[in-house]
């Protein structure tokens, strides 16, 4: 049975959200042929929110090579539906092929399983996870990822979302206090199911 939680969307959230709404939709093809694509898409925002610690899962193969990492990560997954924030799975984030750039992570491999009832589907983000410039109780670093225009970057899918192409984007604030050994996310992402 399906959850329902309502609770109020705090600011920074809804305006993360806002920001994804303009900019992908700004950012949209303006042809008649991208109309057409985005009018055969469906679009559904989910909300990765929880603290996870880290178990080794097995990931589709990265450009470095990579199929197996220790930074997995699983918690559960809300959409925004109708007004209402209902869990609907879980997903989990998998991070590998990891750089550090200055006081920034590069995740080069970064891979969401989203599990749904209807099915699941696997994307692959090159994800930044930049430290905030404020100081949070809950928040150590933002993160994200925009697919470039033109690609897709969702893997594969089983069940409703087994013939699913389309892309993923991020935009996140993580608590990275006890990483690598837990996360707690408050991650949007926005799938455009084509």
């Amino acid at each position: 049975m399906k959850k329902q939680r309502k609770f109020a969307i705090p600011t920074s959230l809804l305006a993360v959200i806002v920001v994804v709404g303009v900019f992908g939709v700004a950012a949209g093809p303006s042809s008649s042929a991208g109309s057409a694509r985005a009018a055969s898409s469906t679009v559904r925002v989910f909300h990765l929110f929880g603290t996870a610690n880290a178990h080794t899962c097995r990931i589709p193969k990265t450009e470095a090579g990579t199929t197996k990492t220790p930074f997995c990560y699983t918690a559960p997954l809300f959409e925004f539906k109708d007004g209402a924030h209902v869990q609907v799975g879980t997903a989990t984030d998998a991070l590998a092929d990891i750089t550090q750039n200055g006081s920034a992570i590069a995740v080069a491999g970064a891979t969401t399983f989203f599990n749904l009832s209807e099915g699941s589907f696997v994307s692959r983000e090159q994800t930044t996870v930049q430290p905030t410039t404020i100081n949070s109780p809950s928040v150590t670093h933002i993160t994200g990822f925009i697919p470039d225009p033109g690609t897709k970057n969702i893997l594969s899918g089983t069940g409703e979302f087994s013939d699913v192409s389309g892309t993923v984007r991020l935009s996140g604030a993580v608590n990275m206090t006890n990483f690598p050994n837990q996360i707690s996310f408050d991650c949007i992402f926005v799938a455009t199911l084509d």
